[in-house]
């Protein structure tokens, strides 16, 4: 069951609180495809290429963009259909006043040491130096949030779709300044954090390092009031998951952190 709420600030918005398998999660294209014109289209291939020179990867890869939802017993997201370089490139261009609208999905993915957070590399063209549970992207059509976690959690951390459990999805929230929605996700798994850091995976390009925030409604807030450079989309995730986990009670006390 989902709920719509408006928690806190424009950097990380709670827009949907609730708890449901990720199949509660329902895509629905509208066929229609994100396009900025032919002008806006060479510019932003070219503040993409001025990106690449610089050092960062920005692909083309397809993606989902939000553009209406149902909260109920299921959470149905309206979507259509555009490419990760475009979104790049207009952000480039805020005279433009185009709104991203990119789908992703963010995990609070367990292991035996507590929360998998990842600081990511100066290679990545969204925060880049900052830390943000691990995994995390955007949703590429045609794969719904399900296939994206377990393909994140591959390619990020080296974890097979079998050694990721529990999958759920605990919200949605926005982030306005990136343009993004992000589905906030939560997972467990029984792999230990070393070996999690030993295990090659194609992803290890976007880390800068992993750590862990701790598992328990007690350290988690003092973790929380330590890290600065946690991204707050990545509060509002645990913070999510801790109203799932712990109750009403701890997110209200604890919500405020929420930048």
């Amino acid at each position: 069951m989902f709920r719509a709420v408006r928690r806190g600030e424009s950097r990380a918005r709670l827009l949907v609180l609730g708890d449901g398998p990720l199949s509660d999660v329902e895509l629905c294209e509208t066929g229609e495809f994100f396009d900025l014109g032919a002008e806006r289209q060479a510019q932003a291939e070219q503040a993409c290429a001025r990106m690449r020179a610089g050092g960062q990867t920005v692909t083309a890869n397809p993606i989902y963009r939000l553009t209406d939802m149902t909260v109920g017993e299921r959470l149905s997201l309206r979507v259509d259909r555009g490419d990760y370089s475009q979104v790049v490139g207009a952000k480039s261009h805020p005279e433009w006043g185009v709104k991203a609208q990119v789908l992703a999905a963010c995990c609070a993915l367990e292991c035996p040491e507590g929360f998998l957070i990842e600081k990511r590399s100066a290679q990545v063209a969204a925060a880049p130096g900052l830390w943000h549970v691990a995994p995390s992207g955007s949703l590429q059509p045609p794969n719904g949030v399900g296939v994206t976690v377990l393909a994140e959690a591959e390619e990020e951390l080296g974890l097979l779709s079998g050694e990721v459990t529990d999958a759920r999805c605990v919200g949605l929230l926005y982030v306005e300044e990136a343009g993004v929605y992000l589905l906030a996700c939560s997972a467990r798994t029984e792999v230990h954090f070393q070996e999690i850091c030993e295990r090659p995976r194609s992803g290890a390009w976007e880390q800068a390092g992993l750590t862990v925030a701790p598992a328990d409604p007690k350290e988690l807030p003092r973790w929380l009031a330590q890290a600065p450079l946690l991204l707050p989309a990545a509060r509002a995730v645990l913070l999510a998951e801790g109203l799932r986990r712990w109750g009403s009670d701890w997110f209200e006390s604890h919500c405020e952190d929420i930048a």
